[in-house]
C-alpha cells in the first residue's frame, strides 16, 4: 500500500472554488462507484447519525 498519497487543496476566493486533488489507492472503477453510488458514497462521506 502507498503511503505517500497525494492531497492538495486550492482555493480561489475571487471567483469563489475550491479544488480538491486527492490520489486513492484503488481503482478508477472503485473511486468512482464510491463518489456516484448513494449506498457506498454513505458507508465514508459521514460518521452515521
Amino acid at each position: 500500500m502507498k503511503s505517500n498519497l497525494l492531497m492538495n487543496f486550492t482555493v480561489d476566493k475571487e471567483n469563489k472554488t475550491v479544488n480538491v486533488k486527492r490520489e486513492f489507492n484503488a481503482s478508477l472503477a472503485n473511486v468512482w462507484s464510491a463518489w456516484t453510488e448513494a449506498e457506498i458514497l454513505d458507508q465514508w462521506w459521514a460518521p452515521s447519525p
